[in-house]
């Protein structure tokens, strides 16, 4: 489904709300946007540390790869994951063993409801037996987050399971919701923020990310002999090059044929008949343009053959025909 700047549903009736998910790189947002309609990474990094698996944590060892620019690193970390690590949800069915916690029931009246206030939220979690202040205050808060955001960034990297990272999102959002109640987050009251709030998009931390490619070296232009053997256009469009190249030859060939003919086109006024002249045969004159030719060439094509090392700064042209 759509979803527009503010998070709203375009489609009245909320049909297909909660099965639109996404995640999103982080990117350059307001203040404001970013605490209400974006889900961050909240878990503090003394809150990290102090578990005991945190060395072998992605959250902790794939930020050093991203900044050594350690792909192979990065790789080997999520693989390692997916292959042995204790806190990998391999299902949706797994997901649900993690938590009791069903928000099925809150999420449809979400989808019916278009003006939820923070009260009623309330009051549909409780009715569902979520009671935000008991579950926020669980010893295993921050561990159930952190098995979440660990199980998210794998399937970032590496998605197996489209349907499983779907619920991923919801269940990070649903409790970054929580603890916003428990909070009493300012910036949770309105309906406008209970809506953002329900359906905010999940940011993947950008220590997450792995750095952009270098970028390629700038190329050094070749010599114009060393351009017309591989084909540089000398920052031209290869297919530019070849139009005008095509355009220079036909000229020449045109004006060839008229030196080797020997004709002339006269002069004539407005509206008269073109009539072309030509002298009685005569010896026919070594192959090659004659100066009276290339002279007659236009600038263009002068240029152009002067890109390819087929013409001097004098206009003097390096084009024989091949003897007979």
């Amino acid at each position: 489904m759509a979803i527009d700047q503010t998070g709203l549903a375009r489609d009245a009736q909320y049909s297909d709300l909660f099965r639109f998910a996404t995640v999103r790189n982080p990117q350059l947002h307001q203040p404001e946007a970013l605490r209400k309609r974006f889900v961050r990474l909240d878990v503090q990094p003394a809150q990290v540390a102090a578990l005991p698996d945190a060395a072998t944590l992605l959250l902790t060892t794939i930020p050093p790869a991203r900044v050594q620019g350690n792909i192979g690193a990065l790789t080997a970390a999520v693989a390692g994951f997916y292959r042995n690590s204790p806190r990998r949800i391999a299902s949706v069915q797994d997901l649900a063993k993690l938590s009791a916690l069903d928000f099925t029931p809150v999420e449809a009246w979400l989808r019916l409801e278009p003006h939820p206030t923070l009260a009623q939220l309330i009051k549909q979690l409780k009715k569902a037996g979520i009671v935000p202040a008991t579950i926020v205050g669980q010893a295993s808060f921050v561990d159930d987050r952190v098995t979440l955001w660990e199980n998210l960034v794998a399937q970032y990297f590496n998605p197996v399971d489209p349907e499983l990272r779907e619920e991923l999102v919801k269940r990070i959002r649903w409790l970054w919701v929580l603890k916003r109640i428990v909070d009493a987050d300012p910036e949770l009251t309105t309906e406008s923020d209970v809506r953002s709030a329900t359906r905010a998009t999940v940011l993947i931390p950008d220590s997450m990310l792995p750095l952009p490619p270098a970028a390629p070296p700038a190329a050094v232009p070749a010599p114009p002999n060393e351009r017309a053997r591989t084909g540089d256009s000398g920052g031209q469009p290869i297919g530019r090059k070849i139009t005008q190249l095509e355009r220079a030859l036909d000229e020449i060939n045109k004006a060839y044929r008229q030196q080797d003919a020997g004709l002339r086109i006269t002069g004539r006024s407005e509206g008269a008949p073109l009539r072309i002249e030509g002298p009685a045969p005569a010896a026919k004159p070594a192959p090659g343009l004659t100066a009276a030719t290339v002279a007659s060439l236009s600038v263009e094509t002068v240029s152009t053959l002067r890109s390819i090392g087929l013409a001097n700064e004098t206009g003097s042209i390096a084009i024989m025909a091949a003897p007979e």
